[in-house]
């Protein structure tokens, strides 16, 4: 009986002792936790070796943020009842430098120029044509719009597509003043450079290398012999896309989805949208059409041309023969 005793005693004991030290260690990691808290709130340059950082939000969520590669985001949650605190985190997405800064900044800036300056250049040519009376030909007026639908492209990953389309727009605006004087193969290399323009919104019919489209072998974008491209322009832009190019800039942080009223499936804002990428489709769409209208009247151009061209020869050769029957009469030849 004794020694049963002391066994219970023991365990007892050993039982005591280990929740002892858990409760020790909690407590220790609980005090580490806070003190490290406390460490990371202090944004003062003593504080952090001479360098200081930006103070973000309100006690008790404040933290300290990197004054350059990051940015202070502040949201206040939804809560079922009570006052709600204020809910601040330091966001690497949200900062703008490096090839972000250009990718979201400088590109759409340097395009915003770009296709006010192309569009007051055709807009002279335009009024200056209806100032002297005559009417401007319609492929001038559709390249007009054409450029002015490129702004919105040059918003996306697709700006370089855009640029491209836009200086196409300008060179067909010109030729389309000047086809009779221009030569037949120039006006023949325009028209190729639409088709090619289509080909690309468009794209495969499906998959990658389905390529009905034209057999550019080696010279197409995934080097085989038959496809094109992989995805048309149509086909490329999605919320992923857009995501990535951006480098999460336009993404939402989380406690950003927790604000009272959000949408859960909203996960992005501004040029990143479902909405405002299913504006630029429709445009592409409809630049799309403009396309095809350009390309068929610049191939109607060019027929003219072309006919005009017979024509002119046949009264030449015409005029020859007349000419040279009546220098025989006239000798009596």
């Amino acid at each position: 009986m004794k020694n049963a005793v002391l066994v219970g005693a023991f365990i007892t004991g050993t039982l005591f002792w280990t929740a002892s030290g858990a409760d020790t260690t909690t407590t220790t990691t609980a005090a580490a936790a806070a003190a490290a808290a406390a460490a990371s709130n202090k944004c003062e340059a003593k504080d952090n070796k001479g360098f200081a950082k930006a103070k973000c939000g309100k006690k008790p969520n404040e933290k300290c943020c990197h004054p350059k590669q990051e940015v202070c985001v502040t949201a206040l949650p939804w809560v079922k009842s009570g006052t709600a605190k204020e809910n601040s985190v330091c966001s690497k997405t949200r900062a703008l430098y490096g090839r972000k800064f250009v990718n979201v900044i400088m590109i759409p800036v340097c395009c915003g120029v770009l296709v006010a300056i192309l569009l007051v250049h055709m807009g002279k040519k335009l009024m200056s044509v209806k100032a002297s009376g005559m009417k401007p030909p319609m492929v001038s007026v559709l390249c007009f719009v054409q450029v002015l639908l490129g702004f919105f492209v040059m918003l996306t990953e697709l700006w370089k597509f855009g640029v491209y389309d836009a200086f196409l727009s300008v060179i067909v605006f010109h030729a389309a003043f000047n086809y009779k004087s221009l030569p037949n193969w120039a006006f023949g290399v325009l028209i190729l450079l639409q088709l090619g323009n289509l080909v690309a919104i468009m794209g495969p019919v499906a998959g990658s290398t389905d390529g009905v489209f034209l057999p550019l072998g080696l010279a197409a974008a995934d080097g085989s012999t038959v496809s094109f491209a992989k995805k048309g322009v149509l086909d490329h832009l999605v919320v992923g896309t857009c995501s990535k190019y951006f480098d999460d800039y336009f993404k939402l942080e989380t406690i950003e989805t927790q604000v009272s009223g959000h949408d859960p499936k909203v996960t992005h804002f501004g040029l990143c949208t479902e909405e405002f990428i299913m504006t630029v489709t429709i445009f592409i769409a409809v630049k799309m059409v403009i396309s095809f209208l350009m390309t068929a009247l610049c191939s109607q151009m060019m027929a003219f041309n072309l006919m005009g061209n017979k024509v002119q020869e046949e009264d030449r050769s015409y005029v020859v023969q007349v000419g040279a029957c009546d220098s025989k009469e006239k000798f009596g030849a």
